[in-house]
């Protein structure tokens, strides 16, 4: 009877009515709002403890790696460990890894474009000498040098003036030697009765003599200024 007497009301009021439906909707709203919260607050408790023990992996893999001795913490032995332990700060030793990184990448970029230049000039003088077809070659000589100009040109400001003065003079007397050639085989090719021996006897003395000998101390540079960085 209460219920049949409450319907009844508000079918008398129907703006009463509507009220209570918006304040019974309200409620449920609320409530939905809250589960909805609680559960992101929970999926957020989740992830936080996910990237906690991520970063926590992640400091475990940077502790593994090569430290400036090429050792990692765990791998060195226990006297390094606790000679580490006594030095410089931490952020010492990430400074020395960094700076070793950095001019090994450099050192790397000069190596590869100057041996490619010594390496190509040298298959060239022997297509040259051999009496072979030497049109591939000498292109390709040629493109190896403007390579190793512009590589060397590029990393200038990140190599001291001794690496400068050598690179320099490898790359000119590589040049020096493939003109020499290109100049032995043009005559060669056009006028066959002329002397050409003082050109070959130039590219031996550039390629076999000069950057050979070039060759040798920028491996040796190389290695002396890698050496106290690791």
């Amino acid at each position: 009877m209460e219920l049949e007497s409450v319907l009844a009301y508000l079918e008398a009021h129907p703006l009463l009515g509507l009220a209570a439906g918006l304040v019974l909707a309200a409620l449920v709203a609320i409530v939905a709002i809250t589960a909805i919260k609680r559960s992101l607050e929970a999926e957020q408790d989740v992830l936080k403890r996910r990237l906690d023990t991520l970063w926590h992996e992640m400091d475990d893999v940077r502790m593994q790696r090569p430290t400036d001795g090429g050792e990692s913490e765990i791998d060195a032995p226990p006297a390094k460990q606790a000679s580490r332990s006594r030095g410089a700060p931490s952020s010492n030793a990430a400074i020395s890894v960094e700076r070793f990184n950095h001019e090994k990448a450099v050192y790397e970029g000069i190596w590869a474009v100057t041996w490619a230049l010594h390496d190509r000039v040298g298959v060239f003088l022997r297509a040259v000498e051999a009496g072979e077809n030497a049109s591939d070659s000498r292109l390709s000589a040629r493109n190896a040098a403007l390579e190793a100009r512009a590589k060397t040109n590029a990393l200038r400001p990140f190599y001291d003036e001794q690496l400068d003065d050598l690179l320099s003079r490898l790359i000119d007397a590589e040049i020096k030697a493939h003109l020499a050639a290109c100049q032995y085989l043009d005559y060669r090719q056009s006028e066959p009765g002329t002397s050409i021996d003082s050109y070959r006897e130039t590219f031996r003395l550039q390629h076999d003599g000069e950057a050979r000998e070039v060759v040798s101390q920028l491996v040796a540079t190389i290695r002396r200024r890698l050496q106290p960085l690791q």
